[in-house]
């Protein structure tokens, strides 16, 4: 396992994983069901979470980060 892979993997006091592990724009569109473009468009301004990883503008979303994001708009238990 490399390096920035384990620290995406730190866990929490109760042994979660923080972060979860990184994922791509596409792979956030997958999950909510949406495209790519809404990602940027729509979520992104509403505050969807994510870690600009260059100054071209590479985008690294959490899993963790994105569930958590989701159930707090639903109203939901983490």
């Amino acid at each position: 396992m490399n390096g920035a892979h384990e620290n995406s993997r730190s866990l929490t006091a109760h042994g979660e994983e923080a972060l979860g592990d990184p994922m791509t724009i596409a792979e956030v569109a997958a999950l909510l069901g949406c495209s790519a473009w809404t990602v940027r468009q729509r979520y992104l301004p509403q505050g969807l979470p994510c870690l600009r990883a260059t100054t071209a503008g590479k985008l690294v979303f959490f899993r963790a980060q994105i569930i958590r994001w989701i159930l707090e708009r639903q109203g939901g238990k983490q």
